[in-house]
């Protein structure tokens, strides 16, 4: 994920593939959301307890500064998941296992969508 949107420019990153469709940019806000409940979720905290899913999607368009903002938050949390991942709760607890399994599936799905994205742009 990191990687493909490394080479991303934020007028990329801010074009919908279609009329009314999340925007790459979208999708990358939408998963640094996901990932940074997950990590406050790692750390002990009832993250999910008041999450706001729908309002995870509101970054549709970023400027430049703002674009390399959101992929630096992006692998800033990325990290830390994996800090914690590789400190804390052992991945034989069924639950961190079965969190651990739906953040990748949850990372691929967004990944193929934006790599679906940038096929229709003509950019990939």
């Amino acid at each position: 994920m990191l990687g493909t949107l490394a080479g991303l420019s934020a007028r990329v990153a801010s074009t919908p593939p279609g009329h009314g469709l999340n925007t790459i940019a979208a999708h990358a806000g939408h998963l640094l959301y996901a990932l940074s409940l997950a990590l406050r979720a790692l750390h002990g905290e009832n993250a999910y307890a008041d999450a706001k899913w729908a309002e995870s999607w509101g970054t549709q368009a970023v400027d430049e500064a703002a674009w390399e903002a959101l992929r630096g938050e992006l692998r800033k949390v990325h990290e830390g998941l994996l800090a914690a991942l590789r400190a804390g709760p052992a991945l034989d607890d069924p639950l961190v296992f079965q969190g651990v399994i739906a953040l990748v599936g949850h990372g691929a799905y967004h990944l193929g969508a934006i790599q679906s994205t940038l096929q229709v742009l003509g950019s990939g």
